[in-house]
C-alpha cells in the first residue's frame, strides 16, 4: 500500500467525518520509515554509519558488477537485479553462508558481488538500506532510536526482518490489519474483442462515473501498466480531453483529473529530453541529427523568432552529408541567427572551463552552467508539466553530485551516462488527489475506492504473477518463505492479489478480451452500464464528409526555363506530381549523412575518374595497345584526381583509400568490357554540357560520353552504378529518358543509346543500336527499325516536356517510382490507396 494513497485516504476519512483541520499524520512508506529511523539514530549517535541513498547504492553495485564483467550487455539492469537480491537476503534472513550458493554460477557470482559490496561498505563506514534491519534492534535497545508507537499496515506476509522486529519490540511496533470492504461474490465482467477496446471502455466508464458524481473516487486497474502506458495514456486523454487533439503536443492541462502511475521515464519528458540534447554540445564531434535537433529545439531562446533561419541552418548542415560535425561548424552554419550566435559565445565560454576528469559534483555544476549558457529552458512560459520537469531535472543534478561519496573522478562521458541512469525513473501524471486513479493491479493492496474497474481480468495474466530473484538459490528462497518461490506460495500470492483487487471498491466491474484470453472462472456477465458516449477526436474527424477535388493541373511554367536538366523529364515520366513537387515547388528531401562516401558521392567519383581516363585514352586503338600495368597506372592517376585526401584525416582517409581500391578494380573491369567492342571508336566528348529546347522547355543537359564511330555517327553512353536493362529506354514513360532527350535534341546522327552498368563483378551494357557495337544480349540491334525507334522516343520525351511545361501534375506513379520518392508526404499516395481500398 502506497504511503501517498494512505495519506490521501486519511484525508478523505477526516473530511467525511466533518473535520476541517487536523494534525498531519506521520505516514511513511517502508523505505521512508527506515530512512527516518537512520536519521534519528544518526542524530543521537554521530558514530552511526552513513546511509547510502538509492542512487549511491545503485552506483556502487554497478561499480562492483563492472569490476568482474565490464562488457556485460546490460550492466545497469544486472546491478539493479543484484541490489534487489541483496535487499531480499536481508529482509528474508537468507543465510549468506550455505552450500546452496555454489549450486549454480549466477548465485555464486552474486555471492561474490555481495561479499565485495559489504566489504566496501564496512571499509568506508557506509550502510545500505537493507543493513538497517540488522541495526534496528540494537538501536531500539540502546534507546538510540525512539520511534514511538508504529503500526505497519498492509503487510499480509511480512518478511522475517520486520516480523522479528515487531515481536522483539511489541511495546513499540504492531501490525495493523486492512479493512477490506469490497465484493465477496462473483465479479461482473464484459468481454471485448481487443485489449485496446477494454481500455477505451474503462476510460468511457470512468468519465461517466465522474460526471455522475464528481465527489466519487474512481479506480482503474490495468495489468502490466508499464508496458501498456502509451495506449492507456493516449486513450484516457482522448476520452477526458477530446479538445487536446487541437492543441500543441507540449501543452498540458493545469489540473488533470486522472492520475496515471508507471508513466514514461523522466528522460522522456520533453523539457528534460531537450536538456540532454543540449548537453551533446560537450562532445568533440556532434552527430548531424543531434545538431539539427539542437537548432530546432523549442527550449532555446529565440526558437520562435528565428525558426526559419535555424531550419535553413539545419539544411546547410545536412548538405555536408557528414555523420558528425564540430561545434565550430555548427556555429558557422547558424551565423545568420543573431540570437543563437550570442548564445554560442556563452556556450563556448562554458565549454572552455571543461576538465578532463572531475568529481560528479563538478559535472553537476558544469551541466547547470552549460544549460544556463544556452538559455535553457527557453523564453516561453512554463506549463505545470514543464515546471515538474524542471524540478525533476534539478533533483537529478543533486543526485549526480551525491555520487561523490562512492565514486572518484570520472570523465564527462561517464558522468553523463550516470545522469541518464538517474533520469530513467518513471514520471507520473496527475497526483493522488485526482478523482480517477489508474494503477497496476499489483498496487491494489489496501486501496479503497467508491467504484473501480479492472481490465484484462483473465487467467492468462494472473498466472504470470512472479516473485523472487534469479540470483538467489531457489532452495534458500523456499526455506525462507519468499513469496512465489514455490507453487503453493505463487498460488497464495495470486489469490491474495485477486483478493486485493476485488476488495478495492464496493462496486467493481471488470473487462476481458474475448478469444485472446480465458476469463477467470469466478466472473459473470456484467449488466449494461452507463458510460460516456461522446466522440473521440478521430470519430469526429471521420464523420466529416470529404469532398474530392481532382486538381492535377498546376499553373503553366511561365518562361519555359527549368533547372534540373534531364532529371525533370525523368521525374515527369515516373510521376507528374513528383516532377512538379521537386522542380517547381523545390520540395526535396534533406540530405542524410553517411560513413565515408554515400551512393551519390561514389557515383560522382566514378564519373570523374572515367572522364579523366577517357580524356587520356581518347580512342579504342590506344585502349587496345596499352598493357595492363600501364592501364592500371592510368586508372590510379585518374582516381587520385577524383578522390582528394581529407584535411581532417583519420577515418575518412581510411575509407577513401578503400574506395580507391574499389574504384581501381571496377574501372579496370569496365575497360576490359570496352576492349571487346566490335567496332573502332573515338571518344569525342566526356561530361558534355549543352543547352537544349524541347517542346518549348529550356534546360541544360549533361551527357557522360559521346563516341564517334567509323561511319561518322555518334553513340551516346550514360554511366550507371545500379542495375540496368534496355526496357528502361522503352516508351511510353521510359525509366531512364536522359539519352532519349539528348538524342531528340542532337544535331548529329545517332547510332545508339547505351546504358553502361558499371558495377563490381556485374559490368554490362544495355540499350539499342542501329548496328552491332557490343557482344551483349542486353543490346538490341534495331537495324532498319532504328529511325522509327528514335522518332517514337523523340515524340515521347517531347510529350513529357510539354506536360511539365503546361503544369500537368497528376499523382500517377509508374511501377517502383514511389520507392525513393521524397514527395510522398505531399501527394499522400499511400493514404489514397488505403482510402480506395476501404471504399471498395
Amino acid at each position: 500500500m502506497s504511503a501517498a494513497v494512505a495519506n490521501q485516504q486519511f484525508i478523505a476519512s477526516e473530511l467525511l467525518s466533518g473535520q476541517t483541520s487536523w494534525e498531519r499524520p506521520a505516514i511513511y512508506s517502508l523505505n521512508a520509515w527506515l530512512a527516518n529511523c537512520w536519521q534519528q539514530a544518526r542524530f543521537q549517535s554521530p558514530d552511526c554509519p552513513v546511509l547510502l541513498s538509492g542512487a549511491q547504492e545503485r552506483f556502487l553495485w554497478r561499480q562492483i558488477v563492472a569490476q568482474t564483467h565490464p562488457s556485460l550487455f546490460d550492466l545497469r539492469g544486472m546491478a539493479d537485479m543484484a541490489m534487489r537480491a541483496a535487499r531480499m537476503v536481508a529482509e528474508w534472513h537468507i543465510p549468506a553462508r550455505h552450500e546452496a550458493w555454489d549450486d549454480h554460477e549466477d548465485a555464486a557470482q552474486f555471492k561474490r558481488w555481495h561479499d565485495l559490496f559489504r566489504q566496501t561498505c564496512r571499509q568506508n563506514s557506509w550502510i545500505a538500506r537493507a543493513d538497517i534491519w540488522r541495526l534496528l534492534p540494537a538501536w531500539c535497545s540502546a534507546k538510540t532510536l525512539r520511534p514511538g508507537e508504529t503500526v505497519f499496515a498492509g503487510f499480509e506476509n511480512p518478511p522475517p526482518a520486520l516480523r522479528l522486529l515487531v515481536e522483539a519490540e511489541a511495546q513499540l511496533f504492531r501490525f495493523g490489519k486492512l479493512r477490506l470492504q469490497g465484493l465477496m461474490g462473483p465479479v461482473s465482467a464484459s468481454g471485448f474483442d481487443s485489449f485496446a477496446a477494454e481500455v477505451e471502455h474503462a476510460a468511457r466508464w470512468a468519465r461517466g462515473q465522474l460526471e455522475n458524481n464528481k465527489q466519487r473516487s474512481i479506480g482503474v486497474f490495468i495489468p502490466e501498466l508499464r508496458n501498456q502506458h502509451s495506449l492507456v495514456s493516449r486513450t484516457f486523454r482522448q476520452i477526458f480531453y477530446p479538445a487536446a487533439a487541437m492543441r500543441s503536443a507540449d501543452r498540458e492541462d493545469r489540473a488533470s483529473v486522472v492520475h496515471l502511475r508507471a508513466g514514461r521515464t523522466l528522460a522522456d519528458h520533453p523539457l528534460i529530453a531537450g536538456a540532454l540534447l543540449l548537453l551533446q554540445l560537450v562532445r568533440h564531434r556532434i552527430s548531424t541529427a543531434d545538431a539539427g535537433a539542437i537548432l530546432r529545439s523549442p527550449y532555446l531562446p529565440g526558437a520562435s523568432k528565428e525558426r526559419s533561419q535555424r531550419a535553413l541552418a539545419d539544411v546547410a548542415l545536412r548538405r555536408r552529408r557528414c555523420l558528425d560535425l564540430s561545434f565550430g561548424e555548427l556555429e558557422w552554419e547558424s551565423r545568420n541567427c543573431p540570437v543563437l550566435a550570442r548564445l554560442w559565445q556563452n556556450v563556448q565560454h562554458a565549454l572552455s572551463a571543461k576538465k578532463q576528469t572531475a568529481e560528479h559534483s563538478y559535472w553537476s555544476e558544469f551541466a547547470g552552467r552549460l544549460l544556463k549558457a544556452t538559455g535553457w529552458p527557453g523564453d516561453g512560459p512554463l506549463t505545470d508539466g514543464g515546471q515538474r520537469g524542471l524540478d525533476a531535472w534539478d533533483a537529478a543534478l543533486g543526485d549526480l553530485a551525491s555520487l561523490d561519496l562512492v565514486a572518484g573522478p570520472v570523465t564527462w562521458e561517464a558522468a553523463a551516462d550516470h545522469l541518464r541512469e538517474l533520469l530513467s525513473a518513471p514520471e507520473e501524471t496527475g497526483d493522488w488527489s485526482s478523482p480517477v486513479q489508474i494503477l497496476d493491479v499489483s498496487e491494489a493492496a489496501g486501496l479503497q475506492f467508491d467504484t473501480a474497474m479492472v481490465c484484462g481480468l483473465s487467467s492468462d495474466y494472473w498466472r504470470k504473477v512472479q516473485y523472487g530473484s534469479p540470483l538467489i538459490p531457489l532452495k534458500l528462497q523456499r526455506a525462507a518463505g519468499v513469496p512465489g518461490s514455490s507453487p503453493e506460495g505463487a498460488r497464495t500470492g495470486r489469490e491474495r492479489l485477486v483478493g486485493y483487487v476485488l476488495s478495492a471498491a464496493p462496486a467493481l466491474t471488470a473487462t476481458y478480451s474475448i478469444g485472446l484470453s480465458s476469463p477467470i472462472p469466478f466472473i459473470s456477465q456484467a449488466p449494461a452500464e452507463t458510460v460516456w458516449s461522446g466522440r473521440k477526436p478521430w470519430d469526429s474527424f471521420q464523420s466529416v464528409t470529404l469532398q474530392e477535388l481532382f486538381d492535377s493541373q498546376a499553373p503553366a511554367l511561365a518562361n519555359g526555363t527549368v533547372r534540373g536538366g534531364t532529371s525533370v523529364i525523368k521525374a515527369q515520366s515516373q510521376c507528374p506530381f513528383r516532377a512538379f513537387s521537386e522542380y517547381r515547388l523545390r520540395a526535396v528531401a534533406l540530405e542524410d549523412g553517411s560513413l565515408g562516401m554515400d551512393a551519390l558521392a561514389r557515383g560522382t567519383t566514378l564519373h570523374k575518374a572515367l572522364e579523366v581516363v577517357w580524356r587520356e585514352l581518347k580512342n579504342s586503338c590506344r585502349l587496345q595497345n596499352l598493357g595492363i600495368d600501364e592501364l592500371r597506372e592510368l586508372v590510379q592517376e585518374a582516381i587520385g584526381q577524383s578522390i582528394r585526401a581529407d584535411e581532417n584525416g583519420g577515418l575518412r582517409n581510411i575509407l577513401a583509400a578503400v574506395e580507391r581500391e574499389r574504384l581501381e578494380e571496377l574501372i579496370l573491369e569496365w575497360l576490359e568490357l570496352e576492349r571487346g567492342r566490335t567496332q573502332p571508336f573515338s571518344v569525342e566528348f566526356v561530361e558534355q554540357k549543352r543547352a537544349v529546347e524541347l517542346a518549348g522547355l529550356h534546360m541544360e543537359v549533361r551527357l557522360d560520353r559521346i563516341d564517334r564511330l567509323t561511319n561518322g555517327r555518334a553513340l551516346l553512353i550514360d554511366y550507371k552504378s545500379g542495375a540496368q536493362t534496355k526496357n528502361k529506354l522503352l516508351c511510353p514513360r521510359p525509366g531512364e529518358p536522359q539519352l532519349l532527350v539528348y538524342a531528340a535534341t542532337a544535331e548529329d546522327e545517332i547510332d545508339g543509346v547505351i546504358l553502361a552498368q558499371v558495377q563490381a563483378r556485374a559490368c554490362k551494357v544495355a540499350g539499342f543500336t542501329r548496328n552491332k557495337q557490343f557482344n551483349s544480349n542486353s543490346i538490341q540491334v534495331k537495324g532498319p527499325e532504328w529511325d522509327e525507334f528514335l522518332d517514337e522516343a523523340q515524340q515521347e520525351v517531347a510529350r513529357l516536356a510539354a506536360q511539365f511545361r503546361s503544369g500537368w501534375a497528376a499523382v500517377d506513379p509508374s511501377k517502383g517510382a514511389c520507392e525513393y520518392c521524397s514527395s510522398k508526404t505531399l501527394c499522400r499516395v499511400n493514404e489514397s490507396v488505403h482510402l480506395e481500398q476501404e471504399q471498395e
